[in-house]
């Protein structure tokens, strides 16, 4: 585009040189409109990833909400079968790929799922409850909340785990479009 410009100046009265510089103008136009809506389309689409990993979540920590009923009825006596205390250790394992989690056990095996790796991040499953992992978008990436009892409690202690490569993500995409709205205007 601008060296076609560059022709327009070298001559300015021929005609040629100016319909060759508004073709490569309307090019440049077209291929900015093109990568905004590729950009756009990838932002949605990792919002829409990061709902159902969420979504995903949920129902994991619904399952382990009934494995640690099942654990706390069994009594005192931590009498719990194996398979029960092996598919515990695997439905953590799969919420740990979507997010940090600290595990504490009690006696009986039942856990307490908290986010992050500090051990004092908010509760995500404790005994027989459970907060629900919520995503909403903001003006500059994502914001993770926690959902109990109606109330949300936004967390920023999503710090690894495939939503933290979402929301960086997100964060990459609105930057880029950001850049690319200052380039084209």
């Amino acid at each position: 585009f601008f060296n076609s410009l560059q022709e327009v100046a070298t001559a300015p009265g021929d005609t040629a040189p100016r319909i060759v510089a508004v073709e490569a103008g309307k090019s440049l136009a077209d291929s900015f409109r093109q990568t905004s809506t590729i950009a756009s389309e990838l932002n949605a689409g990792t919002i829409k990833q990061a709902r159902q990993s969420t979504d995903s979540i949920n129902v994991l920590t619904g399952e382990l909400v009934k494995i640690n009923s099942s654990l706390m009825s069994s009594g005192q006596s931590g009498n719990a079968s194996n398979s029960m205390l092996d598919s515990r250790d695997r439905l953590i394992d799969e919420i740990s790929k979507f997010v940090e989690v600290t595990t504490d056990l009690d006696s009986r095996g039942a856990a307490t799922l908290r986010i992050g790796n500090s051990g004092n991040g908010p509760i995500l499953v404790a005994n027989d409850n459970r907060s629900s992992l919520i995503v909403s978008e903001t003006f500059d990436g994502l914001q993770y909340s926690l959902r109990s009892s109606g109330k949300d409690a936004p967390t920023s202690l999503i710090n690894n785990g495939s939503l933290k490569g979402y929301s960086d993500a997100i964060t990459l995409i609105k930057k880029t479009i950001a850049d690319l709205d200052a380039m084209a205007f």
